[in-house]
């Protein structure tokens, strides 16, 4: 019997040493993981219904599945959470262990009391010691672990956090070259009518090489602009589904961006934003938990830093509210002369069908029409931008070099 208990001891206290080091295997693909969840769907194993996931696997971007296609689809991301959970599962198979390895160890403790063994009966009783406080400890990282929000996953939460954002911007930035491109196809189509039109009335005595160089520049300037959008469109595109977890060859349907949320920017809080900004800024947080196990010198330049970033953060916060203010003065404003285009276009129509208007009169009417719809839609997305750079302010992704 003592060379099985022996061998028991050199188990239990093997696995001690593996718990203290938190050796954990890699991740692997999304499976079950243990017999209750055998003959689960995807949908079921990643946590959502049959209709989000679906939603989720259809090859087309929404910007509210931003988030969820980050992180269950981005490579890096997919890798950290699949990572994370596993480390969940193995916590509580190893608590388990832990629990049937100090039965056994409480098991042989009463043989040894009743054969009067003291050397082993102090050996196992340590081994119970050392399994008990282990379990303890192991068992509050696993409360922490389980939490949806701790610090046990505040770095995958930021980087998930920051993969988002920097994919908002991307697709915002997008539909703005794919609204520009469509309004430039337009004036370029605009333009070369302009340019025909100011050589005919030129032709005619009714206009001077002045009207058909300014048709002529607007027409090459539109031209140029459309070709350099096009360009760089394609390379926005691949980069926003690749950050998604698409290949590069994919071709899913770029959903739209939301309208601005003016609501939203009317109940704005800059002090108490600022304040959350503050406790979420990752710099902020890495620098306090850095304090630990410092000396107090180091302390005193933490301190010295902190003040320093805290006042940079502030500042930070300031400018970028202050330019939402002036953007959303800049939308309002160009709403506003889109709106009056709107109008002037539609009187353009009537005088057209009624003989009032000459063709090139209508062409630059269309034109005022279609720039001022170009300046619109750029100052909304803009405007956009700013609020959702602000908002990634306040979840800690400000950078304060």
């Amino acid at each position: 019997m003592r060379k099985k208990i022996y061998k028991n001891v050199f188990a239990a206290t093997l696995l001690i040493n593996m718990l203290c080091l938190n050796v954990f295997p890699s991740f692997a693909q999304l499976k079950p993981s243990q017999p209750s969840e055998a003959g689960m769907t995807q949908a079921q194993l990643a946590g959502y219904s049959e209709e989000e996931w679906a939603k989720l696997m259809d090859n087309k971007l929404e910007y509210d599945e931003i988030y969820d296609l980050v992180k269950n689809f981005n490579p890096d991301i997919k890798r950290a959470w699949g990572t994370y959970s596993k480390s969940v599962e193995n916590l509580d198979r190893t608590l388990d262990e832990i629990s049937a390895a100090r039965k056994d160890m409480s098991d042989y403790l009463e043989l040894a009391k009743q054969d009067g063994d003291m050397e082993l009966m102090m050996l196992y009783s340590a081994q119970i010691k050392g399994l008990d406080s282990v379990k303890k400890s192991m068992s509050r990282s696993g409360t922490n672990l389980k939490k949806p929000v701790s610090k046990m996953n505040a770095g995958i939460r930021i980087a998930t956090d920051q993969v988002t954002s920097a994919a908002k911007n991307l697709m915002i930035s997008y539909k703005s070259i794919e609204e520009q491109e469509k309004i430039l196809i337009e004036m370029v189509r605009l333009g070369e009518s302009l340019v025909k039109a100011a050589n005919l009335t030129k032709a005619q005595g009714m206009a001077t090489n002045v009207n058909v160089a300014k048709a002529t520049t607007d027409y090459l300037s539109a031209k140029s602009n459309l070709a350099n959008i096009q360009a760089n469109k394609e390379k926005i595109r691949v980069s926003l589904i690749k950050l998604l977890g698409w290949s590069e060859t994919a071709q899913p349907e770029i959903g739209p961006v939301p309208e601005v949320d003016k609501a939203y920017i009317d109940s704005i809080n800059l002090e108490e934003d600022t304040k959350k900004a503050n406790s979420n800024n990752t710099s902020l947080v890495e620098l306090r938990n850095g304090r630990k196990n410092a000396s107090s010198y180091e302390n005193e330049l933490k301190d010295a830093s902190e003040t320093a970033m805290e006042g940079t953060l502030k500042n930070e916060m300031n400018a970028l509210y202050n330019k939402i203010k002036e953007d959303r003065l800049a939308y309002e404003a160009s709403a506003s002369a889109f709106e009056a285009a709107q109008i002037s276009f539609n009187g353009a129509n009537k005088s057209k069908q009624m003989g009032l208007l000459s063709e090139q009169d209508y062409l630059m009417q269309n034109f005022s029409y279609v720039r001022k719809k170009s300046e619109y839609e750029s100052a909304k997305l803009q405007l956009l931008t700013d609020v959702e750079t602000y908002k990634a302010a306040i979840a800690g992704n400000l950078s304060l070099e």
